[in-house]
């Protein structure tokens, strides 16, 4: 993600991995960009405010450990708002349809699960 195609306001997902959040656009500089995060996807940290480089890749080392740097998902937010919807249909139907879990279909692919409201599919 190019920061400097990003305008102030604008909502973004910040990404590591499958581990993600949603916030908006607060600052664009010729550095990179601030991003205010709705939720702080890492309980460690206490800024809701982080800074990315013009790449889109988080400073001050905030990232996880398996994944890496957060980044700036380059993939437009109404379409990843879709997915995510779509993504928590399809784990509602599979809770209602095996509601004990002890069957999983093998044709069907089971919806990753995280902690947090929904995880993407392109983030898998």
């Amino acid at each position: 993600m190019d920061t400097k195609k990003l305008e102030v306001g604008q909502e973004v997902f910040v990404v590591s991995g499958c581990y993600y959040s949603d916030g908006r656009v607060v600052k664009v500089t010729q550095e990179g960009a601030e991003v205010q995060l709705a939720r702080n996807p890492l309980p460690a940290a206490a800024k809701t405010i982080w800074q990315f480089d013009t790449k889109g890749k988080a400073l001050n080392g905030i990232g996880t450990a398996e994944c890496g740097p957060y980044v700036i998902d380059d993939m437009p937010f109404k379409e990843c708002k879709a997915e995510l919807l779509e993504a928590a249909l399809r784990r509602e139907f599979l809770r209602k349809k095996h509601p004990d879990g002890s069957v999983i279909p093998a044709n069907e692919p089971l919806p990753l699960i995280f902690d947090g409201p929904i995880l993407m599919n392109h983030f898998a």
